[in-house]
């Protein structure tokens, strides 16, 4: 995970550095995050009478945990990923 954090660091800001411990905080913070999702995901699938994780859990539990803009902006890149991962797929 952390070399993607430097990744897409130095394709939005080339000209900006960061340090090793920064992207250590980064990293547990996206962790962290990524824990609560898959928890509301999964909460959602049990009350929804689901065996499997779609991304419509995954998309509404974003929508109920993030607020707002930055919400919003999450949703339209997991679509973005997910779209750019199922046209690898075929």
């Amino acid at each position: 995970m952390q070399t993607y954090i430097f990744r897409v660091l130095k394709e939005a800001a080339p000209e900006y550095g960061i340090s090793k411990r920064a992207i250590n905080m980064l990293n547990e913070i996206l962790i962290d995050s990524y824990d609560v999702i898959l928890s509301e995901s999964r909460q959602l699938m049990i009350i929804s009478k689901k065996q499997t994780l779609s991304s419509k859990e995954c998309e509404a539990a974003v929508k109920l945990l993030i607020p707002g803009e930055l919400g919003k902006h999450a949703q339209q890149e997991g679509r973005k990923a997910l779209g750019k991962f199922s046209g690898q797929m075929e």
